[in-house]
C-alpha cells in the first residue's frame, strides 16, 4: 500500500500526487511518478492514467472503487461510456479525449474551501466539485472560484500539466493572501446550482449506471413526451429542437453548446448512441433538466415503453352509407400496411364495406379521405334490386350516396355477368347450395353467406335473386316504432348522459358527439340517421353544446395541473400555456384571453404568499 499523505474530502488527484511529491521530499517529479506510477508520464493532465497506480497501491477491491468515488474524475464520466470500455478508460483515458472537455484547463479554488481548510486540516488543496467547465461557484459557500491572485494575477497553478506549485495554504506564491470573504455573485444562477447537484448524484450512482443504461432510462420518457415515431426511431431533430426552444441560446452558449451546431446532421445522427454519449455530457444533462427536471428520477425511472398502434386499438367507423350501423365503430379488425406511409383497411362484416384510411397522426382519422377497396354485399345487393325493378341510375345515386357513373359501370357488368355465366358454371353452384341448405339451420343470410362463401353468394343472386328468395331464411320485418314516444326516452337519455359528462368534467369540448358518445349505440344510431323523428332531442343537444369561451373557463384547472406537475416550469406565463400547457387557447378571444391573465396574476399571488 502507499505511504500516501491523509486523503481529504473531495479532493482532486492531482493534489495528492503533488502532497506526496512534497512530503516524500523527491528532488524531482520524475522519481515521484516513477514511484507512484513505475513509469514516466511526460503529461499528466485531469485524465490521469490509472491502472498501473491502482494496481500497485489499490488492489483491495473496495478500497479501489472508493478511491475512484472519492479522488478522480471517473465517476462524472463513467455513466456516458459504455460498461465493456470502462477498463479502457482506466488504462487508456486519452482514447476519449472529448469527455475531458467538461472540466476547466486551469485549476479552481474556493476562497472560503481554502480558509476553512486551511484551518481545519493545517492546508488548502483543490476540489474536484470546483473544476467543471462553465460552473464558477462554490454551491457550498454561494462565492466565485478563483484561479489567480486578484492583486498580482499569478496562478495558483500550472496550466493544465502536472501542478508543480499548487497553493496549500490560502495565499499566492508572492505571499499575498486570499480574501477572506470570497466574491458573492450576487443572485445564484439556480440551473448552476442543479447542475452541481446532479455531478454529485453522478458520484454516488456511478457503479450502476452507464451509457446502455443511460439510453435505457431515456426511452420510455421520450416516448412519453411524444418523441418516439410509430415506427420506434426517436425523433431527435424534434427533441433538439425543441429543447432549444424551452431553455433559449442565451443559456446554452454559456454551457458551450451552440444550436446550430446541434441541429447538424452529423450531430444528430450520433444523438442518443452509446457510443456517443460521452462526447458532449452537457448536452445529455440539459436534455435530462428539459425532458425529466431531475437526474435522479432519470436513474430511478421504471417506466415502461410500448409504441402505440397507428389507428390505436379500434373499433372503427363504417362508411357505408346505406349500412344500418353507419358512422358507426363497428369494424373490429384493422390489416396495418406499412411502407413509405402507414395505412389501415378496414371491412364491415355487417354490410361487406372495405375501404383504406393512411394514417396521419393519433389524432381522430374519421374526417380524412379514403380510398374504396369494396362497396360490399349489402351495397351490391341494394344496387341490383333497384335495376331490377327499373329504377332510374339518377334516383338509385341519390338513395345510395354514390356516383350515378358508378351505378352505371355497375349495371354494364351486371350484364357482362349474366351473359358470361353459362348454365353449366351456374348448376354446380346451385346444388352445392341446395345441399348447404338442407344441412345447416341457418336463422339468417348473413351466416348463409359466411359459410357458402361470400364471391359464390353474390353470384347466384346475380344470375338466380328469385331462385335463392325462395330457399333463404326471410328477412325480418320492421316493426312500427313509436317516434314520438322514443323522442321522449331519448331526450331524458341524453340529459343523463349531460349530466354525467360534468361530473366527469372532460378535457375535451362537449359537443353532440361526446355526449351521444355516452348513451347507447341504438340511439346514437337513431339519432344520427333520423333526425327528423328526434326534433326535441336534437333541439336538446344544440342547446347542451358547449360554447368555446365556456370551455376555455372550465378547463383552466387542468392548466394549472399541467403547469404544476411539470418541474422544468417556474413562472405560469401566457405564451407558456398556449405553446405548452394547452393549444386550445390559441384562438381565445379577447375577453378570455384577459379572463385568463387575470387568474394567472391571482394563482401568481397566491403562490408568492405560500
Amino acid at each position: 500500500m502507499l505511504n500516501s499523505p491523509i486523503l481529504f474530502p473531495d479532493e482532486d488527484i492531482r493534489s495528492l500526487v503533488f502532497r506526496y511529491h512534497i512530503e516524500s521530499g523527491n528532488e524531482s517529479f520524475y522519481k515521484t511518478l516513477t514511484e507512484l506510477y513505475s513509469v514516466e508520464i511526460v503529461k499528466h493532465r485531469i485524465y490521469t492514467k490509472l491502472d498501473l497506480f491502482l494496481e500497485l497501491h489499490y488492489k483491495d477491491e473496495e478500497r479501489r472503487k472508493s478511491f475512484i468515488r472519492e479522488h478522480t474524475y471517473l465517476p462524472f464520466v463513467m455513466p456516458f461510456i459504455k460498461r465493456s470500455k470502462w477498463e479502457t478508460l482506466i488504462k487508456k483515458p486519452f482514447t476519449f479525449k472529448s469527455a475531458w472537455r467538461m472540466f476547466d484547463d486551469k485549476i479552481k479554488y474556493c476562497p472560503e474551501c481554502m480558509h476553512s481548510d486551511a484551518i481545519k486540516y493545517g492546508i488548502c488543496y483543490p476540489h474536484r466539485e470546483h473544476q467543471f467547465r462553465y460552473i464558477n461557484i462554490c454551491a457550498i459557500h454561494e462565492c466565485s472560484l478563483i484561479t489567480s491572485c486578484n492583486l498580482c494575477s499569478k496562478d495558483y497553478s500550472l496550466k493544465g500539466d502536472l501542478p508543480l506549485n499548487l497553493a496549500l495554504v490560502p495565499r499566492c506564491s508572492s505571499g499575498h493572501m486570499v480574501p477572506r470573504n470570497g466574491l458573492h455573485p450576487g443572485e445564484l444562477d439556480p440551473f448552476e446550482i442543479w447542475m452541481v447537484e446532479s455531478l454529485r448524484l453522478m458520484i454516488d450512482h456511478y457503479t450502476e449506471i452507464d451509457a446502455e443504461k443511460l439510453i435505457e432510462k431515456f426511452i420510455p420518457i421520450l416516448a412519453k413526451s411524444g418523441y418516439i415515431g410509430i415506427k420506434g426511431a426517436i425523433l431527435k431533430r424534434k427533441v433538439i429542437e425543441d429543447m432549444i426552444a424551452f431553455f433559449g441560446t442565451k443559456l446554452l452558449h454559456k454551457y458551450g453548446l451552440n444550436e446550430k451546431i446541434l441541429l447538424e446532421q452529423t450531430v444528430i445522427v450520433k444523438l442518443f448512441t452509446p457510443n456517443n454519449l460521452h462526447t458532449n455530457i452537457y448536452l445529455y444533462l440539459f436534455l435530462v433538466k428539459f425532458l425529466i427536471g431531475d437526474f435522479k428520477k432519470l436513474i430511478l425511472c421504471d417506466l415502461e415503453y410500448s409504441t402505440r398502434l397507428p389507428f390505436d386499438k379500434g373499433p372503427w367507423l363504417c362508411k357505408n352509407r346505406i349500412c344500418p350501423s353507419y358512422n358507426l365503430p363497428v369494424i373490429t379488425g384493422c390489416i396495418r400496411i406499412v411502407k413509405k406511409r402507414i395505412s389501415g383497411q378496414f371491412t364491415c362484416s355487417i354490410c361487406g364495406y372495405s375501404y383504406i384510411q393512411r394514417f396521419e397522426s393519433f389524432i381522430d382519422n374519421s374526417a380524412k379521405k379514403v380510398l374504396l377497396v369494396d362497396f360490399g354485399f349489402l351495397w351490391r345487393e341494394t344496387v341490383t334490386k333497384m335495376l331490377s325493378e327499373n329504377m332510374p341510375i339518377v334516383y338509385i345515386s341519390k338513395k345510395i350516396g354514390s356516383a350515378k357513373a358508378t351505378v352505371k359501370k355497375f349495371k354494364l357488368n351486371i350484364l357482362n355477368t349474366n351473359r358470361s355465366l353459362m348454365p353449366k358454371n351456374i348448376e354446380p353452384l346451385k346444388d352445392e347450395f341446395i345441399n348447404l341448405m338442407h344441412i345447416g339451420n341457418f336463422t339468417s343470410r348473413c351466416e348463409v353467406r359466411n359459410q357458402f362463401g361470400l364471391q359464390k353468394f353474390n353470384n347466384l343472386m346475380k344470375t338466380e335473386r328469385e331462385w335463392m328468395e325462395n330457399l333463404l331464411p326471410k328477412k325480418k320485418s320492421s316493426k312500427y316504432r313509436d317516434y314520438r314516444q322514443l323522442d321522449i326516452e331519448s331526450y331524458e337519455s341524453v340529459k343523463k348522459a349531460y349530466e354525467q359528462l360534468l361530473i366527469e368534467n372532460p378535457n375535451r369540448r362537449i359537443s353532440k358527439t361526446l355526449i351521444l358518445n355516452r348513451t347507447s349505440k341504438l340511439l346514437y344510431s337513431r339519432i344520427r340517421n333520423k333526425v327528423d323523428c328526434f326534433s326535441k332531442t336534437n333541439q336538446l343537444l344544440e342547446g347542451l353544446i358547449e360554447q368555446r369561451d365556456s370551455y376555455l373557463k372550465r378547463v383552466f384547472p387542468v392548466v394549472l395541473k399541467r403547469f404544476e406537475n411539470s418541474p422544468q416550469n417556474k413562472t405560469l406565463t401566457w405564451p407558456l400555456i398556449i405553446n405548452q400547457l394547452h393549444h386550445g387557447y390559441l384562438n381565445a378571444s379577447p375577453e378570455i384571453k384577459e379572463w385568463v391573465l387575470q387568474k394567472i396574476e391571482e394563482y401568481q399571488s397566491d403562490k408568492n404568499k405560500l
